[in-house]
C-alpha cells in the first residue's frame, strides 16, 4: 500500500477524494433498494442532495472532523464505493467508521475488508487515532463478518434501535483499538 497525491493505494484498490462528477456513478448504484437498507436512509436521494454530501464532506475534511473517499479498482479506475471516518475527535484520539461498497458486482470478494484495513491504517497512522467503531445493523450478516475478519470487537448494541420492513433491529457497536490493529495487520502500512 502507498500513500501518493492524496490517494491511499492498496492492492486492488484505491481511496481517493471524492468529485464532483462522481454524483452520476453514485446515484446509479446508491439508489438501489438492496444498498440503502443497510445505509438508513429510507428514500432515494437526488443529484443535488449527492452533491450537497460531496461538498459538505470538503468542508468537514478542512475542519478535520471527517475523512471521505470514493473506493477505487486499481485496475480499471471504477467507482465501487465510498467510505470515511468521520465525528473525529482529535483530543480523544476517536473516530466512527462509514462504508458502502455499493457497486453490488464487487460483494463477496473481499473489496470490503481490503477497504477497512486500508481506511483503518490511515486513521491510525496519518491521523493518529486510537480508537475507531462503527454501527452497523444486526441482520447485515456480510458486514458483520468483514468487520469481524478485519479485527472489529463488538461491544455493545442499541436494542431496537431500527426499524426496517416491519420489524424492529438491534444496532450492533463495533470498534478497533490501534495496538490491535497493529498487532493483527503489522504489514498494513502507508509508504
Amino acid at each position: 500500500m502507498s500513500w501518493c497525491y492524496a490517494m491511499i493505494r492498496g492492492k486492488r484498490i484505491t481511496l481517493r477524494g471524492l468529485e464532483l462528477n462522481d454524483v452520476e456513478i453514485i446515484l446509479e448504484h446508491f439508489n438501489d433498494v438492496d444498498v440503502r437498507r443497510y445505509l438508513g436512509m429510507l428514500v432515494p436521494i437526488s443529484k443535488e442532495e449527492e452533491t450537497e454530501w460531496i461538498r459538505r464532506g470538503w468542508e468537514a475534511r478542512k475542519q478535520g472532523t471527517e475523512h471521505r473517499f470514493g473506493v477505487e479498482v486499481n485496475e480499471n479506475q471504477q467507482l465501487i464505493g465510498t467510505c470515511s471516518l468521520f465525528d473525529i475527535s482529535s483530543v480523544h484520539r476517536k473516530a466512527e467508521l462509514g462504508i458502502a461498497i455499493w457497486n453490488k458486482q464487487f460483494w463477496n470478494k473481499g473489496y470490503g475488508q481490503e477497504t477497512l484495513k486500508l481506511l483503518l491504517c490511515y486513521g491510525f497512522n496519518f491521523l493518529n487515532l486510537h480508537s475507531i467503531f462503527l454501527l452497523v445493523n444486526s441482520d447485515n450478516e456480510r458486514a458483520i463478518h468483514a468487520y469481524e475478519k478485519v479485527g472489529f470487537t463488538h461491544t455493545g448494541k442499541r436494542r431496537e434501535a431500527v426499524y426496517q420492513d416491519g420489524a424492529y433491529l438491534d444496532l450492533l457497536i463495533m470498534d478497533i483499538l490501534e495496538q490491535e490493529f497493529r498487532e493483527l495487520h503489522p504489514n498494513v502500512k502507508l509508504l
